[in-house]
């Protein structure tokens, strides 16, 4: 099969599952819980009413990465705006594919095989469509880091639990990753009142004691998600092998 196509094989598993999201009239008419908050704070901020689920109080529970991606979505109904969702969901996930693709083939993985493991991570991606679906954002970010150090900005802008990743990628990558999450936690500050989200501050997550006393494995796997685990273990991998990170 030609390079090109077998290129192409994580766009289109991502594609493909898009789709198939798009056309099950049970993903469309079940608007998970997550994804419902992003799109109502994102209609209200179009409004004018700042960043609120219900109009009047201040909220910073969300990841302001994600949610500028999602303002600009077009919101009408909730079904309308979950179509969209699914769509930026399904581009990212595209992009996060291809870039493992780039880095098994840097890792020596034959085309084909590249193609046919990035289509699959491509397919399952998209299909993982609950919550707020910003883990599309990290693992296209993480993943594109470990190719383009520049990218650990847009990493710590996504998600702050990106930074362990971000040290396998290099110092450039970490430090952009540090930038970020500083922006996002002044944003926090700046918005909310703390320094952490408002979600966080509600559940306590935001004390060392908390991380102390439930530093169990049922709360590691609960609040890592899966593609920062997936991405640190390619990053991981690599370095074993010594595969030299960053541009080509």
């Amino acid at each position: 099969m030609p390079t090109r196509l077998t290129a192409a094989l994580p766009v289109l598993g991502a594609l493909l599952a898009t789709i198939r999201n798009l056309l099950s009239p049970e993903v469309i008419g079940r608007v998970p819980d997550d994804a419902f908050f992003y799109l109502v704070i994102a209609r209200n901020l179009a409004r004018g009413l700042g960043f609120s689920f219900d109009g009047r109080e201040v909220t910073t529970g969300f990841h302001p990465a994600w949610l500028a991606l999602v303002r600009a979505l077009p919101l009408g109904s909730p079904e309308a705006g979950f179509a969209g969702l699914l769509v930026l969901h399904g581009g990212m996930t595209a992009l996060a594919a291809s870039a493992l693709y780039l880095l098994l083939r840097r890792a020596g993985a034959g085309a084909l095989h590249a193609g046919l493991f990035s289509f699959a991570a491509g397919a399952w991606g998209a299909s993982a469509y609950g919550l707020g679906m910003e883990t599309a954002l990290v693992s296209a970010a993480l993943l594109g880091a470990l190719l383009f150090p520049g990218l650990g900005l847009v990493a710590g802008l996504a998600r702050p639990d990106a930074l362990p990743v971000l040290l396998s990628a290099g110092r450039r990558a970490f430090g952009l990753g540090l930038i970020g999450v500083g922006a996002v936690l002044f944003f926090n500050r700046l918005v909310g009142g703390e320094w952490v989200s408002t979600s966080v501050a509600l559940k306590g997550l935001g004390t060392l004691a908390w991380r102390w006393e439930r530093l169990d494995g049922a709360v590691v796997w609960r609040h890592v998600p899966g593609p920062t685990l997936a991405a640190l273990g390619v990053a991981l991998v690599m370095r074993v092998r010594r595969v030299p990170l960053g541009p080509a």
